[in-house]
Order: structure tokens, then sequence, then C-alpha cells
């Protein structure tokens, strides 16, 4: 059986899912659209107002997400798998990683600001601060789940909904909203682009300075569910250390609010690794 390199897998994951590493790519959406006033509706066009709700109801609550799916990662050497997701809004993601049968060799785990990789293939395991992988932003595990379910976000203060609409700007361009947060984190700019029956299309962040380029988080297959509408896969494109990556994620029969399980102790009897060192081991064994 191939042994693959579970730890460094789940590296490029968090790595380009938190957007530090993704790589530049031709931005087609920094061109100013029709600005919809945020807040402001009685001076914006008919349809803003619209617009606004109709995004921000989109996202509905939930306490906890569970489902399978499949996991795959390209670039110079291939990796897919079977996964299970578990959440629990707020305060965890774990993912179990399942290539053989759906027997788990590894998984990941996100709870409040530390990360986690557990690779029982190896017996070796990463603990670190997530803070590690967002290169300077101000990710959480509520960002990240946002960011894997494909809802929109304002950077700490949580799930984009009717309470914020005075905090973001949305603009229409070529038939879509683009909702951009007017409070910015320093060194970013981000984004958010919405179709006409607000199905996210895309999360996009533009590092301080840059002209025409941004960091992309695709999202489709967007579907109407208990939390409301999720995108059930995401695509990121990158560049880690120089190595051309890039993630896809696909979610199949979404279980909502009910008890979940997921084991998130730490092994005893594994071998701490430093995940530094598995930035230039970004493939198979």
């Amino acid at each position: 059986m191939k042994h693959y390199n579970i730890m460094a897998i789940a590296v490029a994951l968090i790595a380009l899912t938190a957007c530090g590493t993704t790589k530049k790519v031709a931005d087609g959406n920094n061109t100013p659209g029709t600005t919809i006033a945020a807040g402001n509706t009685a001076a914006a066009p008919a349809s803003s107002k619209d617009a606004q709700k109709a995004i921000t109801s989109t996202f509905q609550n939930w306490t906890t997400m569970q489902t399978g799916g499949t996991f795959h990662m390209g670039g110079s050497k291939m990796f897919s798998s079977s996964v299970n997701v578990r959440m629990e809004r707020d305060k965890l993601i774990c993912i179990s990683l399942r290539p053989v049968l759906g027997i788990e060799v590894g998984k990941l785990i996100f709870t409040g600001d530390s990360v986690y990789v557990i690779d029982k293939v190896h017996r070796q395991y990463i603990a670190e601060n997530v803070s590690m992988f967002t290169n300077g932003l101000p990710a959480t595990v509520s960002t990240l789940q946002d960011i894997f379910l494909g809802r929109a976000f304002i950077l700490g203060e949580g799930t984009y909904d009717k309470s914020h609409i005075a905090m973001a700007n949305v603009t229409t361009k070529d038939g879509k909203y683009n909702m951009t947060p007017l409070k910015q984190p320093k060194g970013f700019a981000y984004e958010f682009t919405f179709d006409q029956d607000s199905h996210i299309l895309a999360l996009t962040v533009v590092p301080e300075g840059a002209q025409s380029t941004t960091y992309s988080v695709n999202y489709s297959d967007v579907k109407s569910t208990a939390a409301g509408n999720v995108a059930h896969s995401f695509t990121i494109a990158g560049t880690i250390k120089g190595k051309d990556m890039s993630i896809q994620l696909d979610y199949n029969n979404i279980t909502w609010n009910k008890d979940i399980k997921a084991d998130v102790s730490l092994p005893t009897n594994y071998k701490q690794v430093d995940a530094r060192s598995l930035f230039s081991a970004l493939g198979t064994d």
C-alpha cells in the first residue's frame, strides 16, 4: 500500500485555505461597479435593498454539521481521498482523510486558535497556532468554517447577516454582486462575489499594494440547506515554496444540527513534528 505524506497534505490544505500562500491570478473583479450603499437604502437604487436582503438571508443559523465527501490535491504529485467532515459552530472543524476502503489514515483538527494534524501512518502529529498559516490574516475557527462552507463574513464579527449591512458595500458588475466589508485588515483587502441568485462565487483577498492580482477561493454547487445556502464544492490554486498546488473539496449528504462524535485527543505515543519542516515535502513519500 502506498504511504501518503498525510501531514504535508494537511499542511497544504491549511495553508491554501487560510489565503496566506495562494497563487496570484488575474483579477477581473477590481474594476469599479455601481455602488449599492451600505445601510443607506433610501438613497440607493431600487434593487439595492433587495440585493442586500437576498444576500444576508441566505445564511441561516446552525450548530453542528457532518458530511462525507472527496478531497483532491493537484500539483507535481496528486492525491485524492474520501473525507469525513464534522463541525461544531465557532468551536471545531475535524476533517478525517480516508483514501483506501474508508480507513482513516489521518485527520486535521481546528479548535479555538489551534490546529492539529494527526498522521496515523507515520505515528506523528503537528500542534500549531492557526496564525502560523494565515500570513497576517486574522482568521479564527469561525472564519475557516465560513470559508469551508462558502459563507460571507465580516472579520471579527462573524457570518454576514442583516445586522452587518452597515458594515459593507455591495456593488454590481456584469450581473454579479460584490460585497466588500468597509473595515479591512492591515495589509489585505477582501470581498465576496455572488451571482444574481445570491449564490456565492468567490472570496478574493488582495494584498496591500497589488494592482491586478488577487488570491481567490472559488465556489460552486451551491445548494439550499437547513443552514441556508452552502457551497458543496470549493477550489483554490496556489504556490507554496515555489510549488504549484491546488485543492478541491466536495461535500455530499450534509447533516445539520445533530449530535456529532469527533475524537480530538492527541495521541500520547506519537512524535511531534514541526510544521515548518513540511512545507518542502508537499507530496507523497
